[in-house]
Formats: C-alpha cells, structure tokens, sequence
C-alpha cells in the first residue's frame, strides 16, 4: 500500500471517528434534554438566538485573554515544559526506538491534522444549518472556534520560538497536532461531559504520543501544545456567553480556599 493510499485510509478512519464522538456527544444531550437533565448552560444556550459565527469568535477570543484560569493554566503548562526540556532527549530517543509504539501509533499524524479538526468543525456547522438540529450547529461554531483560538496561539508562539525538531525541521515548540486535538476534546467535555469527553481526549493522548514517537516533537512540546488547546477549548463561551466565571480568595479563621462564582456578564 503506497504511502498516499494509507493517508486517505487514515483520514477516513479519523473522520469516522469524529462523525462516533459527535453523533454521540449530539444523542446524549438529546437524551438528556428529554429527561430533563440538560446542563443549565446548555439549556439556556437552545433558548436564545444563535450568536454570529465571527462574533463569537471575537468574544472567545476576549475570554481567552481576561481569564486569570488561564494564565494559570499557561503557567503551569509552561513550568512543566521547561522542566521537561532537559529530558526531552532521551526520552524522544527512547519512544521512537520502539518498534511497538510505531506502530501502534501509526494513525496519530492524521488523527491531528488541523484540516482535519477544522474540516469536521465546519463540517459539524454546515451540516446543523443544512439539516436545522440548533444542538449540531452550536456545536460546530464552539469548535471552530476553538480552533481558531488554539491554531492562532500554536502558530504564533512556534514563529517566536523557533525550535528545531527531533527529526532537523523547523517550527518544534509547541506542537500543533496536539493542540488543536485538545481543544476538540475540551469543548467536547465542556458540552457533553465525560461520554464524550474520555474518547476525544484519549485520542488527543494518543495524538501527542505518536508526535513524539514520530520524532516530529519532543514531549515538552506536547505539553505545551496540550496546555494551549486546553485553554483554547475553556475559553469558548458555550451558549451565549452570559455568564462569567469569577474565582475569589477566601480566608476564613479555620484556613483559606478559592470561591467559585458565577456572574452575569455586564
């Protein structure tokens, strides 16, 4: 089989994944609708009108920059890759060695592409204005924009850095694939919670393994690309985005902790 007959068999078997995860994700919020447990914010979201796509997107990217979450989350993300940059060697070395993980990794380059989590998101969108199902076109517009947020962050920060790869090229830290494969997994989870959630971040997983093993990126790398689809995926507003999530230091004679509040937006 010639390396191009194996890609589309690869884009095809990530696209059927997709279509699982969101035909999923799509009949557990159907079913939950029914019963009477649709989650508050998804609810108040199937009330209101549709945002605009690129309006929303503009928001999004608002929430991406006045969240203190999600500096921390960048923070942290950011602490752990410097931490694993000095054995990013070794352990780059020691995965690609593994005649195993080739190929049981095989899949991961495909199952990351951008096209390909860009293409089911609008994909996603287009299909829920074509049929009229408001649950698949709301989904489609957090994904796309997710990635928009994850793919500009990713590339922005690659030009400013500059690493070289494993393999020699360009354009290492942090890793696209697996950014734009988190993002999905956060605003699948975010949606739909875990029965959606565990299969689309188990395939970010295994989308930022094989990035390793395929020597196109160390593990700090995949860190961090996870950290930024992470935060591009929280920062989506589901619904309309009329509430804020606001956390607050809270001191009390017996310790201290953070409150959780929740406002609406002004």
């Amino acid at each position: 089989m010639t390396k191009g007959v194996r890609r589309r068999s690869y884009f095809l078997g990530v696209l059927g994944t997709w279509v699982a995860i969101t035909l999923a994700a799509t009949h557990s919020a159907s079913s939950a609708e029914k019963a009477g447990a649709l989650r508050p914010d998804v609810k108040k979201e199937r009330e209101e009108k549709s945002p605009h796509l690129f309006r929303k997107i503009g928001g999004d990217f608002q929430s991406l920059f006045t969240s203190e979450t999600n500096f921390a989350i960048v923070g942290a993300g950011l602490g752990a890759s410097l931490v694993l940059m000095e054995f990013d060697p070794e352990l780059t070395r020691n995965a690609s060695d593994s005649v195993e993980l080739n190929g049981f990794f095989r899949y991961g380059d495909v199952a990351g592409e951008g096209f390909v989590h860009t293409g089911g998101a609008l994909s996603t969108w287009l299909l829920g204005k074509l049929i009229r199902k408001r649950g698949v076109e709301d989904l489609g517009r957090d994904l796309i924009s997710a990635q928009v947020l994850a793919q500009t962050m990713t590339h922005a920060i690659k030009q400013a850095v500059n690493r070289t790869r494993p393999d020699g090229a360009p354009l290492s830290f942090p890793s696209g694939h697996t950014s734009t494969a988190y993002a999905t997994a956060s605003v699948l989870h975010r949606r739909y919670g875990w029965k959606a959630g565990v299969p689309a971040f188990a395939l970010a997983a295994y989308v930022a393994g094989s990035r390793v093993q395929d020597r196109r990126h160390f593990p700090s790398d995949i860190v961090f690309g996870a950290t930024l689809g992470v935060v591009a995926g929280r920062s989506v507003r589901i619904g309309n985005g009329n509430h804020r999530l606001v956390l607050l230091p809270l001191v009390r004679p017996d310790g201290a902790g953070v409150q959780v509040t929740l406002f609406p937006a002004p």
